[in-house]
C-alpha cells in the first residue's frame, strides 16, 4: 500500500522562485525547528516540504539566512565580551576600593564581589563537607601482628637517601 496523496503535495519538481511561504519555512529552519514540525505547523506534507528544501534556490536562500544569523550571533558575542571586560574592571575597582569607590563600599559588598569572581573562575562555594570518622580498636595481639608484618615488608625495601639507593 502506498501513502494517501494529499491536495497539498506538489509534483516533485524543484522550486524556481521563492514565495513568502518558502521564506517562512527557511526562517523556521534557521530558528532550529525540525522539518516534521514545520510541515505540521504550516499544514503541508513532509514530501512537499522536502521538495522545497532540496531545491537549489531554497538552499541558497537558507544559506544566506544562516550566514546573517551567524554574523548577528558573532556581533552579540563580541558585545557581551566587551561588556564583561568593562564589568570586570568596575568590579575590581569596587573590590580594591579605587576611585569613586574609595571608602564608600561596605565590606559585605566587597565580599559578594570577591565571591562572584571566585565562582566565575570555577571555584564554587563549598556547600557540603563530608567527614568520615572510623573508629578502630586494636588489642595488643593485633598491634604485634601489624609490627611483624611491617618488619617483613621493610626487609624487601632498599632505602633511598638523596636519590641514591643505600645498601642495607
Amino acid at each position: 500500500m502506498g501513502r494517501i496523496p494529499t491536495k497539498k503535495e506538489g509534483n516533485g519538481s524543484p522550486v524556481r522562485h521563492l514565495w513568502e511561504v518558502h521564506k517562512t519555512i527557511a526562517r523556521l529552519q534557521v530558528s532550529g525547528m525540525r522539518s516534521m514540525d514545520i510541515a505540521r505547523k504550516l499544514g503541508y506534507t513532509e514530501p512537499w516540504l522536502s521538495t522545497i528544501t532540496c531545491s537549489p534556490v531554497y538552499k541558497k536562500y537558507l544559506a544566506s539566512l544562516s550566514e546573517r544569523a551567524d554574523d548577528q550571533a558573532i556581533d552579540i558575542k563580541r558585545q557581551i565580551q566587551e561588556g564583561a571586560e568593562v564589568g570586570v574592571c568596575e568590579l575590581l575597582k569596587v573590590l580594591k576600593g579605587d576611585g569613586e569607590y574609595k571608602g564608600s563600599i561596605p565590606a559585605s559588598l566587597k565580599v559578594k564581589v570577591a565571591q562572584d569572581f571566585l565562582d566565575r573562575n570555577g571555584n564554587a562555594k563549598i556547600t557540603k563537607v563530608q567527614q568520615d570518622n572510623t573508629l578502630t580498636i586494636l588489642d595488643s595481639t593485633r598491634i604485634e601482628e601489624l609490627k611483624a608484618s611491617r618488619a617483613r615488608l621493610l626487609q624487601h625495601i632498599q632505602p633511598i637517601v638523596d636519590g641514591e639507593l643505600c645498601s642495607a
